[in-house]
């Protein structure tokens, strides 16, 4: 989604899809060829997104079923997993739009799906975010502020926290979601007034996307983390490992992605106008994106690693969707252990750790 004029550096497109749109810049008194780039784009894009839409809306269904099947058990933790595997959804739900998008390289489904794909992407994205950022603050008062937890009510508390997670998301997605309509065959946000939307709109992801929620992490599990490892036992412990790994996976598949957003902004501010680094950044946006959104696959999966638990409730749903399949005798009977039946205790270590992840 780009649109060069007069050898001016003036391009209105998101950061997801703005490669898709050109094949030629017209820059200093030259041409740069970006056609490349595109034809790249055309062929890794939509076979990439297609793998990972299929894998992610599998995965994260699952976690959504397990958690939704055990409702009457489900702690702050378990919440705050089932916003996070929501927002995958919505996110992964837009990829075989994307994919066809960077296949033919315009977008054929009109002004109305230009804005509902929008809103679902952008929702998911920051939902995604939120999540991270409310997990992170979920364990802080859990497990450093004791006192301020025995007076809390879960159930209630989860309702909140989904508030918390959805609000924020739906406001920090209304400029996205008021500028995008479709022109000259792309889907993109119509920036008035020049770059000062772009910038802000690229400042915003940096910051909600990476600098604040990282921030938040280093300080809270910087207190979390020595009181874990002093008076919890070790069987408690493996549910903030799961977490831990949960939110570093993000920080390492999300680092490069906004990386590259800065490089975008930069490009706003006068940098980085030769053919070669303009080409580049088109490139690393391509690869550190289908990085970026592989990781919308990975939290179903880093469960069904660590939990042998979580792992039983899925065979158990599988079996229920898959009767027919399983009626021949070859899988075995998944008999519920004694620890899945506990009741819902509201301590210290129950609040922060999920049945289902243990």
């Amino acid at each position: 989604m780009a649109d060069y004029e007069d050898e001016s550096f003036d391009y209105n497109g998101t950061d997801y899809s703005e490669y898709y749109h050109y094949s030629s810049v017209d820059f200093d008194d030259g041409l740069c060829d970006s056609s490349s780039v595109r034809d790249f784009g055309q062929v890794f894009l939509p076979v990439t997104y297609s793998l990972m839409f299929l894998v992610g809306i599998i995965g994260n269904g699952l976690v959504v079923c397990v958690i939704a099947k055990n409702r009457k058990e489900c702690t702050m933790a378990d919440m705050c997993l089932f916003n996070l595997a929501l927002s995958d959804i919505l996110f992964v739900l837009t990829l075989p739009f994307w994919a066809h998008y960077a296949a033919v390289s315009h977008w054929t489904f009109g002004d109305f799906m230009c804005r509902v794909v929008t809103v679902m992407f952008t929702l998911g994205f920051y939902g995604s975010v939120f999540s991270i950022m409310i997990i992170t603050m979920h364990h802080y008062v859990s497990i450093v502020c004791t006192p301020m937890t025995k007076k809390i009510s879960p159930r209630r508390t989860g309702v909140i926290l989904m508030g918390f997670v959805w609000f924020p998301s739906f406001c920090a997605s209304l400029p996205t979601i008021v500028l995008t309509r479709v022109q000259n065959n792309t889907c993109a946000p119509d920036f008035p007034g020049g770059t000062v939307w772009k910038q802000f709109m690229y400042l915003e992801q940096i910051i909600l996307g990476l600098i604040l929620p990282l921030a938040l992490m280093i300080f809270s599990y910087s207190q979390v983390i020595p009181v874990v490892l002093r008076t919890w036992p070790s069987k408690r412990r493996r549910a903030v490992k799961i977490v831990l790994l949960v939110v570093t996976v993000y920080f390492i598949f999300w680092v490069p992605y906004n990386i590259v957003i800065f490089l975008r902004y930069l490009q706003t501010l006068g940098y980085f106008y030769e053919c070669d680094e303009m080409a580049n950044i088109d490139l690393a946006m391509q690869w550190t994106e289908t990085i970026t959104f592989i990781h919308c696959c990975l939290n179903p999966l880093i469960y069904t690693w660590v939990s042998q638990k979580f792992s039983r409730q899925v065979l158990r749903i599988m079996k229920k969707w898959f009767s027919i399949c399983f009626s021949y005798g070859k899988c075995p009977q998944i008999s519920r252990e004694p620890s899945e039946r506990r009741s819902s205790v509201h301590s210290n270590s129950s609040a922060v750790s999920s049945p289902m992840l243990l």
